[in-house]
């Protein structure tokens, strides 16, 4: 039996790190602001992923814990300032009033629709921009964002693209109006104006389809309670209202209680005087010398994290081993068991290990059964002692504690 247990907790070691543990991830959804999700049980350390979906990563940055750092992300003020210095919408300079030719027209329209897509994006208090005034940012959600920049920005956007289009054909006609100064003018505002816009604006909308998740791996470990601070900033400053916390619990499984069958090798002895067929006189008739017998175990389970999956793996067993004697043994009905489970789903155990228990020995005077008791001897008294032998317990989850550790998931 000893090669067989061998054997087993050589396949279940296999098993076990062949395997490896999966996390479930923290989740957060910005959106309703509320904690969606968050592992069930944390029985060893892990490293899981705090997930923060709809996040609005089209404006803000967001800290998660202590462990991000945040980015000043200020494109929209800096686009300001860049549309800003772009000449203002009128006749170019020299050019004489209502005399403008077609070159000087189509730079006059690139700049005034530039400047309306300009007045669009700056206005505070927007979907585009939380900027409410006097160092306050509102907490705008990323679809109102998408939906503000598809149905308000993106059409003025495409004016200004077009009006642009229009210039080039200009600057490329041969019969061109434009002169020298007109070239000029319309290379500096191409190059210096909305060439850095154009690149911001089309990194802006390629992102409006993308992922809008961040994700930021944590530690977990077994019997704690866990906080999570989520920072939502604007230009390194926090939103109103978008710094919020969420707590979890996670249960272990650590420590479950098992009951069930202990199949001991302590013999439950009895004596009594009888007589044997054939023969005269009394002799002492021993009960209970099976060589292994069925009795009640009750075993605290502590798991060994780093030899167990949620399917199969390994825990330390100990607990109490309950027998109920009769006859003339009169030994102790509680005993203890220990020793080394293999579990399967933390529901089913099997453990080889040790049972100390009381054991009745032969009285005075016999050393085995069926000795003659002479004339008076009086009682059949046995000699009890504790003794430690092996013992095989099959057992079943009664009680999981988890359930007095773990708590719903809630937002604070």
């Amino acid at each position: 039996m000893r090669g067989q247990c061998d054997k087993l907790f050589l396949i279940v070691i296999f098993l076990s790190a062949a395997g490896s543990a999966r996390g479930q991830d923290v989740v957060v959804d910005w959106s309703t602001q509320s904690l969606t999700s968050s592992p069930a049980k944390v029985y060893k350390t892990m490293v899981v992923n705090v997930r923060l979906n709809n996040a609005n990563n089209l404006l803000y940055d967001y800290k998660i814990d202590i462990t991000a750092t945040p980015r000043t992300q200020d494109d929209f003020s800096k686009i300001a300032d860049l549309l800003t210095k772009a000449a203002p919408a009128g006749a170019p300079a020299g050019a004489p009033a209502g005399a403008l030719t077609s070159c000087q027209t189509a730079i006059r329209n690139a700049k005034q629709a530039l400047t309306t897509l300009n007045n669009l994006i700056t206005a505070k208090n927007t979907p585009i921009n939380p900027d409410e005034g006097s160092g306050k940012y509102s907490s705008v959600k990323v679809d109102k964002t998408v939906a503000y920049w598809k149905s308000t920005v993106q059409p003025q956007d495409d004016a200004a693209k077009q009006a642009i289009a229009n210039l080039n054909v200009e600057l490329g006609n041969p019969a061109s109006t434009c002169s020298a100064a007109d070239i000029q003018e319309a290379t500096d505002f191409l190059t210096k104006t909305y060439g850095p816009f154009r690149a911001f604006a089309d990194d802006f909308e390629s992102r409006l389809e993308k992922s809008h998740d961040i994700i930021v791996p944590v530690t977990l470990s077994p019997e704690n309670d866990y906080k999570i601070v989520v920072t939502e900033l604007y230009q390194g400053k926090a939103t109103e209202g978008g710094t919020q916390s969420f707590t979890f619990s996670p249960a272990s499984d650590i420590l479950t209680l098992s009951a069930g069958a202990l199949l001991t090798t302590i013999q439950n002895r009895t004596y009594a005087s009888g007589t044997l067929p054939g023969q005269t006189g009394n002799f002492l008739i021993v009960g209970g010398q099976s060589p292994i017998r069925p009795i009640l175990v009750a075993q605290l389970n502590y798991r060994l994290p780093w030899l167990s999956r949620d399917e199969i793996g390994l825990a330390v067993s100990s607990g109490v081993a309950l027998q109920f004697t009769s006859g003339s043994s009169g030994v102790s009905n509680a005993g203890f068991f220990g020793g080394l489970s293999v579990h399967l789903w933390n529901r089913f155990y099997l453990t080889p290990g040790i049972h100390v228990g009381e054991f009745a020995d032969f009285p005075a005077g016999f050393t085995g059964p069926n000795q003659p008791i002479p004339t008076g001897f009086g009682q059949l008294t046995p000699n009890k002692r504790w003794t430690a032998r092996f013992a095989f317990g099959i057992t079943y989850k009664a009680v999981d504690f988890s359930k007095f550790t773990s708590s719903a998931s809630s937002k604070k």
